[in-house]
């Protein structure tokens, strides 16, 4: 319900993919004209997007994140999709960091080992993988449901069958 102004120029070098969805078939020379509508995205969340975009504070971003914990990984997830649904990579880049080297923990690395894959995200890949084969009955009784999710995917289970090998 709440209407967040965003300057074209900004979402040009910052989130080129939320700049398109807002021209949508509107030409670039006149201002949309409708608000744009972004489904399941909580306001904060988006604020905390936006404000990002527009500043790079990482301040701001840290005390958005201290809700985030290894058990609660909720506020920084979404975050972390909207930065890589609406281009803003470096967003996405700080945001992986955090998760990988700060986040991690043996009860969500089989989930982040499916985000960092479905997200194109090798830092975190690598080390969510690394954890898990640091110790896989720890990741598969502290993380369980996890785990239920990860052995769906015959690929990465022989990247981490490659990975303990190593």
């Amino acid at each position: 319900s709440t209407i967040f102004p965003a300057h074209k120029c900004v979402l040009a070098l910052r989130a080129g993919t939320l700049l398109e969805l807002a021209l949508g078939d509107e030409s670039d020379d006149e201002a949309p004209t409708h608000p744009v509508i972004i489904p399941n995205v909580e306001e904060d969340v988006f604020q905390t997007f936006l404000d990002y975009v527009y500043t790079s504070d990482q301040g701001r971003l840290r005390k958005f994140l201290e809700n985030s914990s290894e058990n609660n990984l909720q506020p920084i997830l979404s975050l972390f999709k909207i930065a890589d649904k609406f281009g803003a990579t470096d967003l996405k880049d700080e945001l992986e960091s955090v998760m990988a080297n700060e986040l991690l923990s043996p009860s969500n690395c089989c989930e982040m080992i499916l985000l960092a894959d479905s997200h194109w995200c090798s830092n975190l890949k690598e080390k969510a993988m690394s954890l898990f084969c640091s110790n896989p009955m720890a990741a598969i009784v502290q993380g369980p449901s996890g785990w239920k999710l990860l052995e769906e995917s015959p690929k990465l289970l022989s990247e981490l069958l490659a990975c303990s090998k190593n």
